[in-house]
């Protein structure tokens, strides 16, 4: 992964911008109440990229012809490829290089950030913490 948005990305998940969502990039509420949007460890990856203009809007971002996120919940947990090429990714699930780690070492690591935010056991900062330390293996 880039350094500087790996960089951009735990210093957002460190932030109190955004609200932890499990299983989905992104979830908004349904009209009326259209509460503030949740968002999953690599839906707030998404966040940074749009922000950019690297890609596309929520309402017009797709994976294989289908919108990444409706009004009502997301429907999808992995990344857009344009969001996986904007930030250096291997994956569009962002799963971590084992390729170097022992089998011990393995037993102690997360596979992806998908998992590792989907389990519901760490917080975004705890997340961050992670992933600012293995960047170098998404």
């Amino acid at each position: 992964m880039k350094e500087d948005i790996a960089k951009r990305w735990v210093a957002a998940l460190r932030s109190d911008e955004f609200q932890q969502a499990f299983g989905v990039l992104r979830r908004v509420a349904p009209a009326p109440v259209r509460g503030t949007p949740c968002h999953c460890t690599i839906g707030v990856l998404v966040e940074l990229a749009i922000a950019d203009k690297a890609v596309k809007p929520w309402e017009e971002l797709t994976i294989d012809g289908l919108i990444v996120e409706s009004s009502v919940d997301g429907c999808s947990t992995n990344l857009p490829w344009s969001v996986v090429e904007w930030g250096g990714l291997r994956t569009s699930g962002g799963l971590f290089d084992w390729e170097d780690l022992t089998d011990e070492q393995a037993g102690n690591e997360w596979p992806s950030v998908t998992s590792m935010n989907d389990d519901g056991k760490l917080t975004f900062g705890q997340q961050a913490d992670y992933i600012e330390r293995n960047f170098v293996r998404l």
